[in-house]
């Protein structure tokens, strides 16, 4: 798992959390993930926006192929 990866599961940890500090229904097993994901330490530098250069990509995917989906 990347930093950038971790540092989303924190950030889905901390709203797990607070939808479970608010009263808001939270399954079990999704706030034991929560608790879990919101120990995971801070990225300690801005996220990058994710594109990916096309000179990365494998060929078939190149050439804004991905801006179907």
């Amino acid at each position: 798992m990347t930093d950038e990866q971790r540092e989303l599961f924190r950030l889905c940890g901390e709203r797990i959390l607070e939808n479970h500090r608010l009263g808001r229904k939270v399954a079990p097993e999704a706030l034991a993930n929560g608790r879990n994901w919101a120990a995971y330490p801070k990225l300690g530098q801005p996220m990058t926006p994710g594109h990916v250069p096309d000179d990365e990509l494998p060929p078939p995917l190149r050439g804004g192929a991905l801006e179907v989906f």
